[in-house]
């Protein structure tokens, strides 16, 4: 994509313009099937912990284990989970967020390409501004 961009540098302004709405459809693109992946992500990881309801079933995806602890000085038994139901949820949490941050994680290509054009059009000024000086010749700079 890169090398595209080169190319359409060079050009008049009407063919950057529509380069760059070209790039900004494309950025909307990206978000919009960014956007739809973390949706259906939630929406399956819902469907795990509460179950398809159509199918009335339950996928199991989380282990946790339950056991039955007889301490020596009590006659009665302990259930114990592992993990927690607090634990449990507390990385559920954090496992939701993460997902959902992907999506400011993930740069905007219109900006990527905007810094990076930005870069090379302040190279050329100084070469521009270098060969000036020296009473060199433009083309052979760039």
């Amino acid at each position: 994509m890169e090398t595209y961009e080169l190319s359409f540098m060079h050009r008049g302004p009407k063919v950057q313009n529509e380069w760059l709405k070209f790039v900004h459809r494309l950025d909307d693109t990206l978000e919009k099937s960014l956007k739809q992946s973390v949706k259906n992500t939630l929406l399956d990881l819902g469907k795990h912990i509460i179950g398809d309801k159509q199918r009335q079933e339950l996928v199991p995806i989380f282990r946790v284990y339950t056991i039955l602890d007889a301490p020596a000085q009590q006659a009665s038994w302990r259930i114990i989970h592992e993990p927690t139901h607090d634990q449990l949820r507390t990385s559920m949490q954090v496992f939701i967020k993460q997902i959902i941050r992907v999506t400011r994680v993930v740069p905007r290509v219109e900006k990527v390409f905007r810094k990076h054009r930005d870069g090379r059009i302040e190279e050329w000024k100084a070469a521009i501004d270098n060969a000036d000086r020296n009473g060199g010749n433009v083309a052979s700079v760039l």
